[in-house]
């Protein structure tokens, strides 16, 4: 694979993630084989979408 092709991929995935966290999937839920790249990038998007609070807003601290 391309370069190009390795970061739509890669890309790609970490969309997912974010779907996945914000459609409220279980981050157990990831479609990749563990230990793949693609695994990695689901999960980074699971953990970015869920820094956010419904609004879109990252949550202030108390």
């Amino acid at each position: 694979m391309s370069d190009k092709q390795d970061t739509t991929h890669a890309h790609n995935a970490f969309e997912e993630g974010k779907q996945a966290a914000l459609s409220g999937q279980q981050a157990t839920g990831n479609p990749y084989a563990q230990g793949s790249e693609e695994h990695e990038h689901w999960l980074k998007g699971y953990e970015f979408a869920g820094k956010f609070d419904e609004d879109g807003e990252v949550p202030s601290d108390p």
